[in-house]
């Protein structure tokens, strides 16, 4: 997971963890070519190298700008962004937008990452649910990263092999899209 954001301390200890750098004290040199310091000499800041950085590879990154459509029932939105077709299972309409679809070195592509707002109310009813669809059949990943909220894999329900959902109520979740004109950033690992 990312090192605290800009604005937060950051102890040498969640550096030494996020990287794996072992046990008991650390030494500035290990520091060198991680994060955002220098490759191999210069001065190591570890606020200014280290905020909001990460020891994880991401297979996908994008940015979400929110759009919303009404659903096929009363009291019903999609939020976020879907490219719409018949085979996103949000309805037809596309919505949204994303800087990048495709996930680097594969043909897949993100067809939708949204949520369902039953009520269209914003606040989040036990049946709302996170939504990511890929256009084909995609396993290599382990989480996902909607703005700071992170969905595993492994705690999604899978309605169809493309699809994975995970249900806001039950995860006392808030709205993680904004309003329309909001961005997310989109992290797949």
């Amino acid at each position: 997971m990312p090192l605290p954001s800009s604005g937060n301390q950051i102890a040498l200890s969640q550096i030494r963890n996020e990287y794996g750098l072992g046990s008991g004290q650390i030494a500035m040199s290990q520091l060198y070519g991680r994060g955002n310091a220098p490759a191999s000499s210069g001065a190591i800041q570890c606020g200014g190298h280290f905020h909001g950085v990460s020891a994880v590879t991401y297979i996908h990154q994008s940015t979400v700008t929110t759009g919303s459509v009404a659903g096929n029932k009363t009291n019903l939105t999609y939020r976020g962004y879907t490219g719409g077709g018949t085979g996103t299972n949000v309805g037809t309409v596309a919505f949204g937008s994303i800087t990048t679809r495709t996930i680097s070195g594969t043909g897949v592509q993100v067809n939708t990452v949204a949520m369902r707002d039953d009520n269209n109310s914003g606040a989040i009813p036990a049946n709302d649910v996170y939504i990511l669809q890929f256009n084909n059949v995609f396993t290599n990943w382990t989480y996902v990263i909607i703005g700071s909220t992170t969905l595993t894999r492994a705690s999604a329900t899978t309605p169809d092999s493309k699809r994975y959902e995970w249900n806001q109520g039950t995860m006392g979740a808030t709205n993680i899209f904004g309003g329309n004109g909001s961005t997310r950033a989109v992290k797949i690992v």
